[in-house]
Formats: structure tokens, sequence, C-alpha cells
């Protein structure tokens, strides 16, 4: 992870230790207008773990744990209620 910090752009960071994975994210895009930064789309990345053996598909990858959906619904929440605030 430290090497991706370190890229020119990166917007990685480590997360808490007590969820899944390594590469969760929640990105914010905001309005270009300066007078309004309000958020126009929000992006959930969330990490896919390890490849795993599987007779379905060839790769196949680590399902997406609980840890990782309830930070997931969390954040969603919290920036509702942010955007919901925002706009009264």
């Amino acid at each position: 992870m430290s090497i991706l910090q370190d890229l020119p752009f990166s917007l990685c960071q480590t997360g808490p230790d007590q969820v899944d994975g390594v590469g969760n994210y929640y990105l914010q895009i905001l309005a270009s207008h300066e007078s309004d930064e309000s958020p126009v789309l929000d992006i959930y990345l969330l990490d896919s773990h390890e490849q795993i053996s599987s007779d379905a598909h060839d790769p196949d990858y680590d399902p997406i744990k609980q840890s990782q959906r309830l930070v997931q619904g969390n954040v969603s929440h919290v920036a509702k209620q942010s955007q919901k605030q925002q706009l009264s």
C-alpha cells in the first residue's frame, strides 16, 4: 500500500484494521462549480481479495466480506445525512 500512496495523484490510504481487504475506497465526486461543490457522484470500491481456485470461473476471487458491507453501508448513510444537511 505504501508504494501506491507515494504515486503522483494517488488518493490511496490504509483503512481500519478491522475491515477485510486493503483496497476499499469511497470517492465522492463534487460539482466543478466553485460556488456549488455539492456531491454529484459517490463511488464505492471494495477489495475482492486474492484469487481462489474455482470450477465456475478461472480465475475467481474471494467474496466481499461482511465487514466491508457494513463499512460501505455506514459510509453511505453518513454521506446521505451530510447531503441532506447541505440541502436544508
